[in-house]
Protein backbone atom coordinates (compact mmCIF):
# COMPACT_ATOMS: atom_id res chain seq x y z
CA UNK A 1 0.00 0.00 0.00
CA UNK A 2 1.32 3.40 -0.96
CA UNK A 3 1.33 6.08 1.72
CA UNK A 4 0.26 9.56 0.72
CA UNK A 5 2.00 11.80 3.22
CA UNK A 6 3.52 15.02 1.85
CA UNK A 7 5.25 17.80 3.77
CA UNK A 8 5.89 21.13 2.02
CA UNK A 9 7.28 24.39 3.27
CA UNK A 10 5.76 27.41 1.54
CA UNK A 11 6.19 31.17 1.78
CA UNK A 12 3.29 33.43 2.63
CA UNK A 13 4.19 36.11 0.11
CA UNK A 14 0.89 37.95 0.53
CA UNK A 15 2.00 39.23 3.94
CA UNK A 16 5.31 41.09 3.88
CA UNK A 17 6.54 42.85 7.03
CA UNK A 18 8.39 46.17 7.28
CA UNK A 19 11.79 44.55 6.74
CA UNK A 20 10.53 42.81 3.54
CA UNK A 21 10.54 39.35 5.12
CA UNK A 22 7.83 36.73 4.75
CA UNK A 23 6.73 33.83 6.94
CA UNK A 24 7.40 30.16 6.24
CA UNK A 25 4.43 27.82 6.64
CA UNK A 26 4.43 24.05 6.86
CA UNK A 27 1.76 22.23 4.84
CA UNK A 28 1.10 18.56 5.62
CA UNK A 29 -1.09 16.58 3.22
CA UNK A 30 -2.35 13.13 4.17
CA UNK A 31 -5.04 11.23 2.28
CA UNK A 32 -5.90 14.38 0.29
CA UNK A 33 -6.53 16.44 3.44
CA UNK A 34 -4.36 19.49 4.13
CA UNK A 35 -3.33 21.12 7.36
CA UNK A 36 -1.15 24.22 7.54
CA UNK A 37 0.75 25.61 10.48
CA UNK A 38 3.13 28.49 10.93
CA UNK A 39 6.77 27.80 11.70
CA UNK A 40 7.32 31.21 13.27
CA UNK A 41 10.29 31.84 10.96
CA UNK A 42 10.71 34.90 8.74
CA UNK A 43 13.07 35.06 5.76
CA UNK A 44 13.86 37.21 2.77
CA UNK A 45 11.99 35.64 -0.18
CA UNK A 46 15.01 36.11 -2.46
CA UNK A 47 16.91 33.54 -0.37
CA UNK A 48 14.24 30.81 -0.63
CA UNK A 49 14.75 27.87 -2.99
CA UNK A 50 11.25 26.40 -3.45
CA UNK A 51 12.40 23.48 -5.59
CA UNK A 52 14.86 22.24 -2.96
CA UNK A 53 12.77 23.47 0.02
CA UNK A 54 15.55 25.30 1.85
CA UNK A 55 17.00 28.74 2.56
CA UNK A 56 20.17 29.72 0.75
CA UNK A 57 23.24 31.08 2.60
CA UNK A 58 22.98 34.87 2.35
CA UNK A 59 20.17 34.57 4.92
CA UNK A 60 21.66 35.05 8.43
CA UNK A 61 19.83 32.06 9.97
CA UNK A 62 20.01 29.78 6.91
CA UNK A 63 21.82 26.95 8.67
CA UNK A 64 19.45 27.03 11.64
CA UNK A 65 16.34 27.07 9.45
CA UNK A 66 17.54 24.27 7.15
CA UNK A 67 18.15 21.80 9.98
Amino acid sequence: MKTSLKVLFILVSSRVNKTYKVAIKCRVTYLKKRKECSTGLLINPKNWNAKKQFVEPPEPDAELINT
